[in-house]
């Protein structure tokens, strides 16, 4: 199981190398680039490119739902705390946290620490609603994770239904920018997380596959 975990985050980091230095925006235009992504119509090079990358990189949840079974313990001061929450006010730091923040909930939900999940989906509901997405979570959440709170295969399906219609809603929007931003906060919490676990992982009957 190692072994796998290793090879689908090296696919990833290899997927998303291909066109960072053509995509990567400068700390000096990206507010500018914000605000572009809300009004100006899809460049279809970069929603090929999109595509291409959401068909080769691995779901940053099917990253973190393999560690437990693997046998790796949890540590959960791998999350990023909801009190930084306030220190994301640029609509490029709020795309990137939302990813990161509901990859946490599911790292937390899979590990089964439900007393820690309900404040990370009201943090990734309170970023949905900043960035113009609040009904998309809406329409699929509701109260089904709260609902669920103790359930952590209800609240895995529920999220993962939510990131992607949030990611649906905003390149129907024309909002490119921000989903392929959420795409990456996710995956580099993801890619955070397991190869931070991996570090002091041992090689046993479990995880040998």
């Amino acid at each position: 199981m190692l072994k796998k975990i290793c090879l689908v985050s090296t696919l990833a980091i290899l997927a998303a190398c291909g066109g960072s230095k053509e995509t990567a925006p400068t700390s000096e235009n990206t507010n500018t680039q914000v605000v572009d992504s809300v009004s100006q119509p899809e460049n279809e090079l970069a929603d090929f490119k999109f595509h291409m990358a959401i068909a080769n990189i691995p779901s940053p949840f099917e990253i973190i739902d393999m560690l437990p079974k693997s046998g790796i313990p949890f540590n959960g001061e791998l999350t990023n705390p909801t009190d930084n929450k306030s220190k994301y006010q640029t609509s490029t730091k709020q795309a990137l946290n939302y990813g990161a923040y509901v990859v946490d909930l599911i790292y937390l939900s899979t590990n089964e620490q439900y007393s820690n999940v309900k404040q990370y989906y009201v943090t990734s509901r309170e970023f949905a609603q900043k960035l113009d997405a609040g009904d998309s979570f809406e329409r699929i959440a509701g109260s089904r994770v709260e609902q669920n709170i103790d359930n952590k295969d209800s609240i895995n399906h529920v999220m993962d239904a939510v990131y992607a219609e949030t990611d649906n809603y905003l390149r129907s929007n024309a909002r490119l920018l921000a989903a392929t931003e959420i795409l990456c906060g996710s995956w580099i919490e993801s890619q955070y997380i397991t190869l931070n676990l991996l570090k002091g992982a041992d090689r046993n009957a479990t995880n040998e596959a």
